[in-house]
């Protein structure tokens, strides 16, 4: 989910493609912002890359 978000996925299209409501990504994102101390959807996209770079992972 946060690579969705990460690549500009709004909450309903994210939704829609996991075959969630947008009110569960909703409530997994602000999980996901706690945990990773982020405040902002721009902030979890920053970090995602962080990762994606420092891992080697494909994005």
């Amino acid at each position: 989910m946060v690579r969705l978000i990460a690549h500009g996925a709004t909450n309903r299209g994210a939704a829609q493609r996991l075959f969630l409501s947008p009110h569960t990504v909703y409530t997994h994102l602000r999980h996901a912002f706690e945990k990773l101390g982020v405040r902002s959807r721009v902030q979890l996209a920053c970090r995602y890359a962080h990762e994606v770079d420092s891992t080697g992972a494909p994005a």
